[in-house]
């Protein structure tokens, strides 16, 4: 939760439960409604302290029904060990977990030069939780592509970047 001034009044917003409640609103509304996240769920709270041996964000959007999402900068702070572990916790849960998509990470050239231990330790976690380019969900009588892509500017925003991507 966190605390907004609006016309001079406090309002809070946030928080997974006002979120949740929301989602259900809209369901009912519409249930074929598309639930997606754009990634950077892993920072900005305190259960952060927690995202490599819990996967707390990431069980989190399961729970909300979120279908898929993708890695945003803030996911690539804790490092490729941070990552792997957070995967891996995600799957040891046994919860389900949205579709975790990324489209541009260059596998190939990295391959190529000869993976570092970084990169061998994410594309084993990778493959381990499935991470998938896109994937097609059907909602209705609509089937409707996704895809997960990390931008420029969110890539010039990771230090230590070790990872190669695809423009």
């Amino acid at each position: 939760n966190f605390a907004t001034v609006e016309d001079g009044r406090s309002q809070n917003m946030g928080g997974f439960a006002r979120i949740k409640t929301l989602i259900n609103q809209q369901l009912a509304k519409n249930p074929n409604t598309l639930l997606m996240d754009a990634g950077d769920f892993s920072m900005g709270t305190l259960v952060q302290v927690v995202y490599e041996n819990e996967a707390s964000e990431l069980r989190m959007l399961g729970m909300l029904g979120m279908e898929v999402t993708t890695f945003g900068n803030h996911e690539f702070d804790y490092g490729a060990d941070g990552i792997a572990n957070m995967l891996q916790s995600a799957i040891a849960s046994g919860e389900k977990l949205p579709y975790m998509l990324l489209c541009n990470m260059d596998w190939d050239a990295m391959k190529a030069a000869g993976l570092t231990e970084d990169q061998t330790v994410l594309l084993e976690a990778f493959e381990d939780y499935g991470v998938r380019d896109y994937v097609v969900i059907e909602k209705g009588n609509v089937k409707i592509a996704i895809t997960g892509v990390m931008g420029t500017n969110s890539i010039d925003c990771i230090p230590n970047l070790p990872v190669i991507f695809k423009d």
